[in-house]
């Protein structure tokens, strides 16, 4: 009974170490974040994005997911510069007739052993794009925190990808589904409004907003085998979108001391 006693009483004596270890950490913290409020930043803003086309990217794609990375720099100031890229997907294709010319006279696609053959189509693409805004705090007490406000430039690309995994299809396989895949790509321009909350001592960041989105895209194939002919027009592209996600703070402090300033993940 005396050896079990003994051993409850180190256990407890060193959680209670760990524990106020952690708590003089935080403390230690507080104090340099409320020193240094105004932190300039390094952030990973991991996001997920629910897009709602418009225009002539509306008569061919449905509303669509997407998903990515956007790499940011805030300095103490609240100014800010950095890029993003997003993965698009959706299952919802609504150019009809693509494949007609395919079709049997049943009106029924064949594949290459005279079955009926299933095909599916989905919208892919992506967004790339540099910016450079403004965080707007609402308060002094956390000035990380607080509305944000960002413009960009960069590239749109989306297509359509087709699908067959049990059929033989050579009409869509090795170069010949670019014929039909409606490749496009060009320039777009965006513009975002959002709020961003991050901590200035808890491990809670996040972020989400509205973006508009306007491109000028060209199909890059320039000739639709579907329609048999030219397509190599700029067309305009219009999308609203709907962002959000975590964020991962790298701290900067130190500003203005010696070389050895720390940089702190939070």
């Amino acid at each position: 009974m005396k050896h079990y006693i003994f051993l409850i009483t180190i256990l407890f004596s060193a959680c209670f170490q760990i524990y106020s270890q952690s708590n003089q950490q935080v403390n230690l913290r507080k104090s340099r974040i409320t020193e240094e409020l105004n932190l300039p930043a390094v952030q990973l803003n991991f996001g997920y994005s629910y897009t709602i086309p418009s225009g002539v990217l509306a008569s061919r794609y449905g509303n669509f997911n997407g998903a990515g990375l956007d790499v940011m720099y805030r300095n103490e100031k609240g100014w800010l510069a950095g890029g993003s890229f997003f993965q698009y997907w959706g299952g919802s294709v609504k150019e009809g007739g693509i494949l007609d010319s395919l079709s049997g006279n049943s009106g029924y696609l064949i594949d290459d052993n005279g079955n009926l053959a299933i095909v599916r189509m989905y919208m892919y693409g992506y967004q790339a794009q540099v910016y450079f805004g403004k965080l707007f705090p609402l308060t002094k007490k956390n000035p990380n925190s607080g509305i944000l406000l960002k413009i960009g430039t960069g590239i749109l690309q989306h297509r359509i990808k087709f699908q067959h995994t049990i059929n033989v299809m050579p009409q869509l396989e090795d170069n010949m589904y670019k014929g039909y895949d409606r490749l496009s790509n060009g320039i777009m321009a965006s513009q975002f409004i959002g709020y961003q909350y991050s901590s200035l001592v808890k491990t809670i960041h996040f972020w989400g907003g509205i973006e508009f989105m306007q491109a000028s895209t060209t199909n890059r194939r320039g000739f639709n085998y579907d329609t048999r002919q030219y397509d190599n027009l700029a067309k305009s592209n219009f999308a609203i979108g709907f962002k959000a996600g975590f964020i991962i703070p790298i701290y900067l402090y130190g500003k203005g001391e010696k070389p050895g300033s720390e940089i702190y993940f939070d």
